[in-house]
């Protein structure tokens, strides 16, 4: 038995999509991102494709960051903070 009340969902779903993406081509500054990214059926028109994150890029755009906490965190002024953390001698 089929739900009549679901029936060509999928060709109206599709049809949505098309719309909301030629408003998005056209109007791209009337558009609350903010609330589009809450709308799962979206997705497909903000992420056309499948993602692919470069992590060697991401860690290497993040090294300098990381070194400065490191030099920060364990300068000698600050060993005495980790008294009790299980560090002792």
């Amino acid at each position: 038995m089929v739900d009549e009340s679901q029936e060509g969902t999928a060709a109206t779903d599709s049809h949505n999509l098309d719309e909301l993406q030629l408003f998005l081509e056209a109007a791209p500054h009337r558009v609350r991102w903010d609330l589009l990214s809450h709308n799962p059926d979206a997705v497909p028109i903000l992420v056309p494709g499948p993602v692919v994150l470069d992590y060697e890029a991401m860690k290497a755009s993040r090294r300098e960051l990381h070194e400065d906490l490191m030099k920060e965190r364990f300068h000698p002024r600050n060993i005495k903070k980790f008294e009790g953390w299980g560090f002792e001698r």
